[in-house]
């Protein structure tokens, strides 16, 4: 009988090369499921602008996050790997929770707000290639008061040969790269006239 756990050993040494790119090149071993995308933590330097916002006594609802692109239902890693949010949630679903976790710490979010805000979300991509790797945005901003803007923002960072862990890369720079789309929105030179209610005439 052969002894299984040759059988196994021997699979791990062959899987030890897999394809990336135009050729192969050696990598660690990762178990897909085992990479997953962290919770967001809200960002100091979010919480200070925010803060300064709630300071002036503006206050905002926020409504769902809609997302109009196919292409955004899935980000792939080297064409092997589905980066995807926790819990099954859609991206959308994620920076909206995003976007009310710095709002609610920094007190500038209120149920039932006479100014609600809300976002479409036109494209996100993600780029994992060693020295150009990236996650962009491409969304607008909209208050209930009328006024709205579109923007992008752009977080680099360094990524790896190794697709193993270049696809773990990707699933821990997302939030960051959400706290820098958060941080791009509010230093936008519209943003505090989202928050303003319109006087009547």
């Amino acid at each position: 009988m052969i002894n299984k756990r040759k059988i196994f050993i021997t699979l791990i040494i062959m899987s030890v090369f897999v394809l990336n790119g135009c050729g192969v090149i050696a990598t660690l071993i990762v178990n897909p499921s085992a990479d997953k995308m962290l919770d967001y933590n809200t960002s100091v330097e979010n919480q200070l602008l925010l803060q300064n916002y709630s300071a002036k006594g503006y206050k905002v609802d926020m409504e769902t996050f809609i997302d109009v692109s196919e292409c955004n239902k899935t980000v792939k890693c080297r064409l092997m790997t589905s980066v995807t949010p926790p819990r099954n949630e859609t991206y959308a679903a994620y920076i909206e929770h995003a976007f009310q976790k710095e709002f609610k710490l920094a007190k500038l979010y209120k149920p039932r707000s006479d100014i609600s805000l809300s976002a479409t979300i036109h494209k996100i991509e993600g780029g994992s290639v060693y020295g150009n790797a990236y996650w962009s945005f491409d969304m607008t901003l909209a208050s209930s008061n009328g006024i709205h803007y579109r923007f992008q923002s752009v977080y680099k960072y360094e990524s790896s040969i190794s697709a193993a862990y270049a696809c773990s890369d990707m699933y821990k720079t997302f939030p960051l790269a959400l706290k820098k789309l958060i941080h791009d929105a509010v230093k936008h030179p519209k943003f505090e006239t989202l928050l303003a209610k319109i006087k009547k005439q």
